[in-house]
């Protein structure tokens, strides 16, 4: 009975086992059905998605070929405008010339005409404006050519059976005399520095009588009034003056081997750095208005925080008096003489 319990519950395993194989067997069946039916569905997914990414590009592409006939266009339009300008400006030229022109020519940056005719003169034409900025004679007859050289200056060839060259550089000519050299001058003793505003409306002189006054005085620069007088901003000579980026503010530093900065409104000095053991022979600011540098006879630089009123740093070891110092552009690096 034992022995045939056994085989009956050993046949009843193999059924069970040959059953789960069946259902193994079914799912994996299954699984490669839908691992197949995936693939059929990602196939078309993956396609479609490469046909938008190609589409993108092409979008992309064409907005950047539209972007750039849309530059070749305009750059052509202003080519178009500059032409139309240069032409306008020469008949202009033409126009207000008061004898016949009979040669004309541009400069190689486009930016000035040149004439010359049968009033035997050279004339020199603003090209953006039309207007004259120049006359000058190099022939005593008619001028037949004329063109710019290289170097910008120019060659003509007249009736008078000669060729010139001309610089068409314009001439230095006194605007005005700041002063009038006598006790009855608003400068006092001698003017020892000047200092232009960076607008340059503005003109700074120094001056004042040794060991007794220094005195920073400003000048409208269009009409050579005086503005500002500020008699009493040193006891000695004033050396070196800067205004500030601003305007309104002035640096000097005199002979009394102090370095002082001035308002400009009221003349309210608003520091005066010492430290110097000589005259301080010039100054200069750093273009952020926080920084001054000072220069002198003790053969020092000395650098102040305008700010705070304190003394910033140094520089020893000249050989020599530094006579001049100025800030280069937007940085902190310095040129000294």
């Amino acid at each position: 009975k034992l022995a045939n319990d056994s085989k009956t519950k050993r046949d009843q395993l193999n059924k069970d086992q040959t059953a789960a194989k069946k259902k193994m067997d079914d799912g994996a069946k299954k699984v490669t059905a839908a691992d197949t039916e995936y693939k059929k569905l990602e196939e078309p997914r993956q396609q479609a998605a490469n046909e938008a990414k190609l589409s993108k590009e092409a979008l992309i592409k064409s907005a950047a070929e539209k972007k750039t006939a849309e530059g070749q266009k305009t750059a052509a339009d202003q080519q178009q405008k500059t032409a139309d300008a240069a032409a306008k400006t020469a008949k202009d030229v033409l126009a207000q010339s008061g004898q016949p022109v009979r040669t004309i020519a541009f400069s190689a940056d486009g930016l000035t005409v040149v004439t010359g005719g049968d009033d035997q003169k050279l004339h020199l034409w603003n090209a953006a404006t039309g207007k004259e900025n120049d006359s000058f004679v190099c022939h005593k007859g008619v001028i037949r050519f004329v063109v710019f050289t290289a170097s910008g200056q120019i060659l003509s060839v007249g009736a008078d059976k000669k060729a010139a060259l001309c610089d068409p550089v314009a001439q230095w000519k006194l605007e005005r005399t700041v002063g009038t050299g006598d006790e009855k001058s608003p400068i006092i003793d001698r003017a020892t520095v000047l200092a232009f505003s960076h607008d340059g409306t503005q003109l700074a002189v120094g001056s004042g009588e040794p060991s007794r006054s220094g005195t920073v005085q400003v000048f409208a620069v269009a009409s050579g009034k005086l503005t500002r007088n500020f008699q009493e901003v040193h006891s000695d000579t004033v050396m070196g003056l800067q205004f500030n980026a601003a305007g309104t503010q002035i640096a000097s530093g005199a002979a009394d081997k102090f370095a002082k900065v001035t308002n400009l409104a009221d003349g309210k000095i608003l520091h005066a750095f010492e430290g110097h053991s000589h005259h301080v022979l010039g100054v200069a600011w750093q273009h952020n208005g926080r920084i001054l540098a000072s220069v002198g006879a003790d053969k020092e630089i000395k650098v102040w925080n305008v700010i705070t009123g304190e003394r910033a740093g140094k520089g020893t070891g000249y050989g020599k008096e530094v006579t001049s110092i100025h800030f280069v552009g937007y940085t902190d690096q310095a040129v000294l003489s």
